[in-house]
């Protein structure tokens, strides 16, 4: 089972910076001392408030709960470009697929739901099909298009966000977000 489409979610949570290590405000910061070069610069490792890392300091395996539920983000931009016609709606898409193995499997199909439909439908989103099953071997486009409702503000983007299941052999979780804006 797979979802394929969306947006990048490659988050910078660390990042390795030069930052000269005679600034005083900087040497409480962690510093490699194999990073550092002749010009006296040093590599830091910098964290970024708000972000958590995608490795784990604490050890252990990660909670169940981490493991399950897997982000992708979906980003529409409505362009307008004049306000007296209407634009065509933005659209992405959306693949869910089986792969076709050797091994025997209980399952022949995966089936998948969004929910939240009706909450998107309210948005002005809409998702074509919101369920529905794929053979092995197969995929299956899910089409997702936005239209702004009347009552929508062009000057603060819409984020809402759905979850989407794939039950198989086993269950995988996604977590769908919308972004969507008016781009003039």
């Amino acid at each position: 089972m797979f979802v394929e489409g969306g947006d990048p979610l490659d988050v910078p949570v660390e990042s390795l910076t030069a930052i000269p290590i005679f600034e005083p405000k900087h040497r409480e910061e962690f510093r490699s001392p194999a990073a550092a070069s002749p010009r006296g610069l040093s590599l830091t490792l910098k964290r970024f408030p708000g972000h958590t890392p995608l490795v784990s300091s604490q050890p252990g395996p990660p909670s169940p709960e981490a493991e399950e539920l897997r982000p992708i983000l979906v980003t529409l931009d409505y362009t307008q470009f004049d306000t007296d016609t209407p634009a065509p709606a933005a659209t992405r898409e959306l693949h869910v697929g089986c792969i076709r193995t050797s091994q025997l499997s209980p399952k022949k199909t995966v089936e998948f739901s969004l929910d939240s439909t009706a909450s998107l439908q309210h948005k002005g989103f809409s998702i074509e099909p919101s369920r529905g099953s794929v053979e092995r071997g197969q995929t299956k486009t899910i089409s997702i298009s936005w239209v702004p409702p009347a009552d929508f503000d062009p000057d603060h983007p819409l984020m809402v966000s759905a979850l989407l299941q794939l039950r198989g052999d086993v269950k995988e979780t996604y977590k769908v977000i919308f972004v969507a804006q008016v781009v003039t």
